[in-house]
């Protein structure tokens, strides 16, 4: 029998008196691949925050490769990632800023991986990207995770 990778069972998420995801429970096998489909404010982004425990669930559980997601939150973070369509960053930090920023999260953080494409982005390789305000730079962020 595949065991699960993604469990929810009874998922709910409340926005003060908006319901934003009601009683979702879903298992996704291991090996599959899985997508989240629907309309704008349908409760895709909120069940992918709720599973990384980015937003605190209002009730039900969910586990990510055998982690609960609010309990063992921190060990899930450092075996999943996540890139948000639309990336939030401090707008005064430079690229390397918010390398070192993100970096200070992870105890795992590669740098001999992330330097490759800090490199790239000093030589101005990367288009738009340099040492100026982050709001130009989620490229050579999201090249530098892997």
């Amino acid at each position: 029998m595949t065991q699960s990778v993604i469990v929810m069972e009874r998922f709910t998420k409340h926005y003060g008196d908006r319901t934003a995801v009601e009683e979702l429970s879903l298992q996704v096998p291991a090996g599959s691949v899985f997508g989240f489909l629907g309309q704008n404010g349908a409760g895709k982004t909120t069940t992918i925050r709720a599973l990384l425990n980015l937003i605190r669930p209002t009730s039900g559980r969910l586990s990510v490769v055998g982690l609960d997601s609010v309990s063992d939150s921190v060990a899930l973070r450092r075996r999943v990632g996540y890139l948000p369509e639309q990336p939030e960053y401090y707008p005064w930090m430079s690229v390397d800023e918010i390398l070192r920023f993100n970096a200070s999260f992870y105890p795992s953080w590669d740098r001999d991986l992330a330097r490759p494409a800090w490199g790239a982005c000093r030589r101005g390789s990367l288009g738009t990207c340099s040492t100026s305000p982050a709001l130009r730079s989620p490229f050579a962020c999201s090249e530098s995770t892997g």
